[in-house]
């Protein structure tokens, strides 16, 4: 397993990693869901001062999150067989919903989170993680 770390492309996870930020920067924009997410939290603009820190956060989660997806990746390499961005944002998207979607659902519902609050998380990282993997099958 530790020879599929040589194999990549690490430029790849770092531009995965700050395209899946951005998407998620302009998800949760006033332009878009800002406010139905912070209904949900029961925020105000008080509590979200000092953004810098959780963002530094955010963004060393979506390197891992880029990494694991090029792990992946390499994982299903089948001989002979080239992933292009379509196919890749088609396994972004699956990883999205299938597993993330899947693995947090039951946290969602123990926490009493609304449907609302769920969509909102996972079609972010549906989107993100589409983008992600399509820039990964290509740079990889």
């Amino acid at each position: 397993m530790l020879e599929l770390f040589y194999e990549i492309n690490y430029l790849s996870v770092l531009l995965a990693a700050a395209a899946g930020f951005m998407v998620a920067g302009a998800w949760y924009s006033k332009f878009l869901f800002s406010r139905a997410w912070m209904e949900e939290n029961k925020f105000t603009e008080k509590d979200l001062t000092d953004p810098v820190p959780a963002m530094v956060k955010s963004f060393l989660a979506y390197l891992v999150l880029a990494f694991g997806i090029a792990t992946i990746f390499l994982m299903m390499k089948l001989p002979g067989a080239e992933m292009n961005a379509l196919e890749g944002a088609k396994w972004g998207f699956f990883l999205a919903v299938l597993v993330h979607g899947a693995a947090g659902l039951p946290n969602y519902i123990y926490e009493k989170k609304t449907l609302t609050h769920f969509l909102i998380h996972t079609s972010n990282s549906a989107l993100g993680m589409a983008v992600m993997g399509a820039i990964l099958a290509v740079m990889n």
